[in-house]
Order: C-alpha cells, then sequence, then structure tokens
C-alpha cells in the first residue's frame, strides 16, 4: 500500500497489479504508477519523500516521479537517479531508502550482489562492503 491509500501486487517477473475499489478487483488497467515497457517487476518501494516510487524488476531499475508523471530507467536518466545507468544491474530483487537516505540494493548478475549510495556524499558503495555498516545482534 502507497501512502495514498492505494493497494499494489506485484506478480514477481510479470507485472503489476492495482486495486480498483470501485470494481473491487486487482487490474492492470489505470495503475497509478508506469513502468517501462517490456520491465518486469519484482519490488516496489515508495520515496514519501521525493515523490518516488523505485521499481526493482527483472531488467534492472525503474524510477517513477508520481508528481512529474515520468518514468525514468537505464537508457532515460535525465535526472541521473543512482543505479539507473549501471548495465551490470539486472534482476533487482529488493530497494529499500533508510532515514539517514541510504540507498539499498539487492540484484542478481548472475549470483546475488549488493550495492548503496549515499544521498549526502553521492558515495557509491559495491557488494557486500555495504553491508558492513549494519549492526546485527549476535545469536546466543
Amino acid at each position: 500500500m502507497d501512502s495514498r491509500g492505494n493497494i499494489y501486487v506485484i506478480l514477481r517477473r510479470n507485472k503489476l497489479l492495482y486495486y480498483d475499489q470501485e470494481k473491487g478487483v486487482f487490474s492492470e488497467k489505470n495503475l497509478p504508477i508506469q513502468i517501462p515497457v517490456d520491465y518486469h517487476p519484482n519490488t516496489l518501494f515508495e520515496d514519501t519523500q521525493t515523490g518516488y516510487f523505485w521499481i526493482g524488476c527483472e531488467e534492472g531499475l525503474a524510477v517513477f516521479d508520481f508528481y512529474a508523471g515520468k518514468t525514468y530507467h537505464k537508457g532515460n536518466n535525465p535526472l541521473h537517479l543512482p543505479f539507473l545507468d549501471d548495465p551490470n544491474l539486472v534482476q533487482v530483487a529488493d530497494y529499500f531508502i533508510d532515514k539517514s537516505r541510504n540507498h539499498w540494493l539487492v540484484f542478481w548478475n548472475p549470483h546475488q550482489r549488493f550495492g548503496s549510495f549515499n544521498e549526502r556524499s553521492e558515495n557509491y558503495s559495491p557488494g557486500a562492503m555495504t553491508l558492513e555498516t549494519i549492526t546485527l545482534d549476535p545469536i546466543c
């Protein structure tokens, strides 16, 4: 569910559906979010601070700007959004932006890989090194 109360279902590696409250069904029609043609979604993250929806897909990463009504992706990234232009970025499994404005990414190419981007420093960190900043409680 997004911040506007819209409900979505992702059929992984296939399509995004939206709950049409008037008809009481999930549908591809009248989606509030646009995905590039021939992109197959895996994950969806709404950044309420910017109005962007980050859409992890089999083909890479796409961003839908809710306020502008525009979609950005590989080959169409005039805003120079992080990760979109990386040719190695495919099969995006998860995307998240934390409260410190760190972007966290999990993708497969062909093995599982990680990445992060800090908006303030504009620093990219490839690979599992990005996970070093996370502190986990030890299992006793």
